[in-house]
């Protein structure tokens, strides 16, 4: 027997080993090969698996973070809240603010307080977990404006005698010493409306009459941009003591060059360029007595006239439609308090929009606009009050051009121009 025939019988033989018979005998060489390692058993965990005995992650919990600015100031005061520091734990869900009785939800936003409120913020994460953040008090400030119960200067009575009604009053910006009013009818000889010039010493500066159209019931006027950019003067046919309108009317038109120190111009005519806005109110016939122009948004408002002092504000929509008759919005009430007349009748706001004059037929009423707030918002919050000097029917009120002393004129032939200063 051979001695790979006896290792064949004992069962030995190793497969990775393999003999080369092609030499002789003496010459056998053997080349000892490696297997390929087996695979792992099939009951193993694969190696790339977390392992499954570790404890569950820890729940993390949100910690609000609320930042309010400002906190304080005057209304309408517009308030900025941050949550953007707030730790969310497992992730951010919803960031709700509750100001007052406004609930208002956000990371960042931006709110208008009127009265002193505190802010709460409450946040929840992806997991529910709420956190509250403690309380920030946001304070209103009392206004702070000068009183006009000052004595006046009388700058003298109306020469031009015809102006015996005189409700609207304006200092002009492009005639130095040019002050503008008219009548609330309709005047003869040409059964229409005209506007006066007057000057600062009440003299007559000549009288414009504008070309078709008719008064029903001038009541207040205006100074500010036109289509041009330029300053038109704007009239407003609003009053309606009846209830009895359907439409009421603002006519606007370029302002006529007039010297302050040429005397009296006499009669002049505006043929041409006379825009005419209709308006109609939103519910009931209203009365008015007072527009405004906005010269920062160019916005014009109008303001009803309710004996009991419940007034309201109204804009016009933009963009101004000559063409079309417009359904005023409603901004919100204009509530007249510590007033004894509560009647409406003239608004004045000063060059750079931000002091807003009222009267009434005996008070100022008078507010300072915070930096960016819209005009509408002013008259949510409370005014300044002041008496104004004693006059007959005193309708007009306007601010003189350095936008600190305030001028009025009352109805009646000769009736005293009066300049009120505030008080030091």
């Amino acid at each position: 027997m051979t001695f790979l025939s006896w290792l064949a019988c004992a069962g030995t033989v190793r497969t990775d080993v393999v003999t080369d018979t092609t030499s002789d005998a003496s010459d056998a060489e053997t080349d000892t090969v490696t297997a390929p390692p087996t695979d792992p058993p099939t009951d193993s965990p694969p190696t790339d698996q977390p392992p499954t005995d570790l404890p569950p992650p820890l729940d993390r919990l949100p910690t609000a973070m609320a930042v309010v600015t400002p906190s304080t100031g005057l209304a309408p005061l517009t308030v900025h809240l941050d949550a953007t520091g707030t730790d969310w734990g497992d992730g951010p869900s919803v960031a709700q603010w509750t100001v007052g009785a406004t609930v208002v939800e956000g990371v960042e936003v931006d709110v208008v307080v009127l009265e002193t409120t505190t802010v709460t913020l409450t946040v929840t994460d992806a997991d529910g977990d709420i956190s509250v953040a403690e309380t920030v008090d946001v304070t209103i400030e009392p206004p702070v404006c000068a009183s006009y119960e000052s004595l006046p200067t009388l700058l003298g009575p109306l020469a031009n005698l015809e102006l015996d009604e005189a409700s609207g009053l304006r200092a002009s910006r492009v005639n130095p010493g040019v002050l503008w009013s008219h009548n609330d009818r309709n005047d003869l000889p040409y059964d229409g409306a005209r506007v006066f010039a007057l000057g600062m010493d009440a003299q007559s500066l000549g009288e414009f009459w504008l070309a078709g159209i008719e008064a029903y019931d001038f009541e207040d006027m205006e100074l500010g941009p036109g289509p041009d950019g330029e300053d038109w003067l704007w009239v407003g046919d609003v009053g309606d003591n009846h209830f009895e309108r359907e439409t009421i009317e603002v006519h606007r038109f370029r302002e006529p060059d007039v010297d302050a120190g040429g005397g009296d111009g006499g009669i002049g005519f505006i043929d041409s360029g006379v825009e005419t806005l209709t308006m109609t109110w939103p519910g009931e016939v209203l009365n008015s007595e007072a527009i405004l122009l906005d010269p920062q948004t160019g916005e014009l408002f109008v303001i009803s006239k309710n004996i009991d002092g419940l007034s309201e504000v109204f804009r016009y929509p933009m963009p101004f439609r000559p063409d079309e008759t417009v359904v005023l919005e409603s901004v919100g009430p204009l509530t007249v308090v510590d007033t004894d007349s509560k009647n409406i009748t003239g608004a004045a706001i000063s060059s750079d929009g931000s002091r807003v004059a009222v009267r009434t037929y005996t008070h100022l009423l008078l507010w300072e606009r915070p930096v960016g707030s819209a005009l509408g918002d002013v008259f949510s919050s409370e005014p300044c009050v002041s008496r104004l000097p004693p006059q007959s029917g005193g309708e007009s009120i306007a601010w003189a051009l350095d936008d600190i002393d305030l001028l009025t004129v009352a109805e009646g032939e000769g009736a005293a121009l009066l300049q009120v200063p505030p008080q030091p």
